[in-house]
């Protein structure tokens, strides 16, 4: 008899770990779907509003006074079409190793590259909020105190819609490492608090091949 009473009692526990897991990991997923969708949405409505390609004639790179980077690509594309004529490939070679994401802005056509950086920096500033959230979320507070979602949120908020992603971000060859920066706090804490390296040198490769430059200016 008490053996079945301790088989219910243990089945009962096990249902409610499984539900309070279950409910954890629909707030943590809710937590970064808001980091991200936010700072998304309002980088999106202030492209339209500000007639950014592809929803005008402006385009980032020009207006930030950023329109090498613009031209550079565009010699990529060119080069990468067969269509570029000039003998120096210094600048394609630089664009190249300046970010590697904006190269996803090659598969369409040449004249939708300045509407296809535009959303891509849109979505950088939504991973830049959940990058942020992240390593709040996952942060170990000295007296274990529970995390408030509403506070990592907005601090998330902050990080993504600051007034250096708002305007250094639209250098589009230092933005992706802005964006993994928290990332790779996460993992340093790890690698100091636990001794656990593989994380932060995953990370610290990946912030050298967005840009070694701003990767050594961070660290």
């Amino acid at each position: 008899m008490s053996t079945d009473i301790n088989k219910n009692t243990s089945a009962n526990d096990e249902r409610k770990n499984k539900e309070s897991l279950g409910k954890l990991k629909g707030k943590i997923n809710r937590l970064y779907l808001i980091s991200f969708v936010i700072p998304f949405v309002i980088s999106f409505i202030s492209l339209i509003i500000c007639g950014i390609a592809p929803f005008g004639p402006k385009d980032i790179l020009t207006m930030t006074h950023n329109e090498s980077y613009l031209t550079n690509l565009l010699k990529v594309y060119d080069y990468i079409h067969g269509t570029y004529n000039n003998e120096s490939t210094r600048e394609i070679w630089a664009t190249l190793f300046t970010d590697p994401t904006i190269l996803v802005s090659l598969i369409f056509g040449r004249a939708a590259i300045p509407g296809a950086l535009s959303i891509l920096y849109a979505i950088k500033l939504g991973l830049s909020g959940i990058c942020f959230s992240y390593y709040l979320n996952n942060k170990k507070s000295s007296n274990n105190a529970s995390k408030n979602n509403i506070i990592i949120i907005t601090l998330s908020l902050a990080y993504s819609l600051s007034n250096y992603m708002i305007s250094y971000g639209m250098n589009i060859s230092i933005l992706s490492v802005i964006c993994v920066f928290p990332i790779l706090m996460h993992f340093l804490d790890k690698l100091i608090l636990e001794n656990n390296w593989k994380g932060y040198y995953i990370t610290l490769c990946i912030s050298i091949i967005l840009n070694l430059y701003m990767t050594i200016v961070l660290l």
